[in-house]
């Protein structure tokens, strides 16, 4: 830190997004902006080249990386550098960062996660429909949604300037309420679509872009992305990872060979699963295998579905052997050495306790690293919390949808296919899997964030297939 010639401390963190310079002065006079691990002073100038900057321990961002911003925009703010009408913009709410721009646009009547960066490139494949980097809207409607209202947005509609379809909708808290993932960013799409669909909209909020959440950033605030949000969101539009790296990906190294496939019963995990497993050459991992295994010795040993402390005691004393194989891309389970047939495991009578099996956090809990040592070498793992918790980190992420009928009858063949008897009324079982899955406290069955969407009743096996080699392309995980 020096007084003779470089940058006021307070414009050099501005120029990095992380607060005005007014701001910037509030927090350098709280103590939590450090210089050479040295308190700043306000007034104090930096030398950007040799200085070490950092704010609440966080190293800034050195001068010649780019920026980007995640703001929480409010309804009535214009997303615009400049506005004729003199209306408040987005970038009234932010830092003053040379080359910032908004990414795309949030009508103004709409709130939510909007990204600005310094990064040309990265903004124009974020708007790019051809790089697939989709956008999650959470929608209030004005009514509650019937089904055929919710088969009708699925299904798309077309508009003024041409045919639009979701990647996604699914219900989402209340009856009125909607998840909606959209692949490109037309104007006033989802609000199109609805109208289209003949439902008016309350509240639209975008709650992520790619693999930035919008989390619990306070409406009206901004904040610098993380590291790892920068090098995800980069991979998510085929990116390198470092826009100063030069040279080209040649793949994803083994600890990020990882495809994960999520959604409800009867979705299409398994089979969009065992067709990626054979054509990347991974391993085929079915996590939901630990938790049957888990309730079939359950039921063995006479607990109730009631007695959390019986199951969890239970689990922590077997020895679950999931082995994984790819040719064929099948899994063996075996309890404490002993093989469990697929017809046990898949036993609609074990429904009750796999349900409780599930939503046990203390099971979920001693079962998480046993799935990820499976794909230490890379894998092909389809469940319900993949993505969100058993592997985060995974390059690509996948999550499967499709109306409960169809899945009902799906799930009916399957279960024909292994053997099971007593298939009873499927559209009960799998009715109370989704709400148990859905409303557990535990890993709640939901799309991660970065999490592309597959409506699998309007796309059948092969477009599936080549929609998820795709995505695992660009993320450059490719067949050896």
């Amino acid at each position: 830190m020096t007084t003779g010639q470089g940058e006021r401390l307070n414009r050099y963190l501005a120029r990095r997004g992380f607060a005005s310079r007014r701001s910037a002065d509030a927090l350098i006079g709280a103590g939590r902006v450090t210089v050479n691990g040295r308190p700043g002073a306000i007034g104090a100038v930096v030398d950007p080249e040799a200085d070490s900057v950092a704010v609440d321990g966080r190293l800034v961002t050195p001068a010649a990386a780019t920026v980007t911003l995640a703001l929480n925009k409010p309804a009535g703010v214009v997303t615009t550098r400049r506005d004729p009408q003199r209306r408040p913009t987005v970038m009234d709410l932010v830092a003053a960062v040379p080359g910032l721009v908004p990414v795309g646009r949030l009508d103004t009547d709409s709130r939510g996660l909007l990204l600005l960066t310094t990064d040309g490139e990265l903004a124009h494949r974020l708007t790019h429909p051809r790089y697939g980097v989709v956008k999650r809207y959470r929608v209030r409607a004005d009514r509650p949604v019937s089904d055929a209202v919710l088969a009708a947005l699925r299904r798309g509609a077309e508009l003024d300037d041409g045919w639009a379809r979701p990647h996604g909708v699914q219900r989402a808290g209340t009856e009125r309420e909607l998840d909606i993932v959209m692949g490109e960013g037309r104007k006033r799409e989802v609000r199109r679509l609805c109208a289209a669909a003949g439902l008016g909209i309350a509240d639209l909020a975008r709650v992520a872009v790619g693999p930035v959440a919008l989390g619990d950033l306070p409406e009206g605030a901004s904040r610098p992305l993380t590291s790892r949000e920068q090098r995800e969101l980069r991979r998510a539009a085929g990116l390198q990872t470092d826009p100063q790296e030069n040279g080209h990906r040649s793949g994803a190294p083994p600890a990020e060979r990882v495809v994960t496939i999520d959604g409800p019963a009867g979705s299409g995990k398994s089979t969009l699963g065992e067709r990626l497993s054979a054509e990347l050459r991974l391993p085929f991992i079915d996590t939901g295998l630990f938790y049957r295994a888990v309730a079939v010795a359950a039921a063995s040993a006479g607990l109730q579905a009631g007695d959390a402390g019986g199951i969890a005691a239970l689990a922590r004393g077997l020895r679950i052997e999931v082995i994984p194989a790819v040719d064929p891309p099948r899994n063996e389970v075996r309890i404490d050495g002993s093989p469990i047939a697929a017809a046990e495991l898949h036993e609609p009578r074990h429904a009750a306790m796999l349900a409780a099996v599930s939503a046990q956090p203390r099971v979920r809990s001693l079962l998480l690293e046993p799935q990820r040592a499976l794909a230490r070498r890379g894998a092909v793992a389809v469940g319900r919390d993949c993505g969100t918790v058993v592997f985060p980190a995974a390059p690509v992420k996948l999550y499967l949808q499709a109306g409960e009928d169809v899945r009902v009858a799906r799930r009916a063949r399957q279960l024909a296919r292994r053997g099971s008897s007593g298939l009873g009324d499927m559209s009960v079982e799998v009715g109370a899997r989704d709400r148990a899955d859905s409303s557990r406290a535990a890993a709640p069955l939901r799309p991660a964030p970065d999490a592309f969407v597959i409506d699998t009743e309007t796309n059948g096996i092969e477009e599936m297939v080549r929609i998820a080699l795709e995505r695992c392309a660009a993320a450059g995980l490719v067949p050896p």
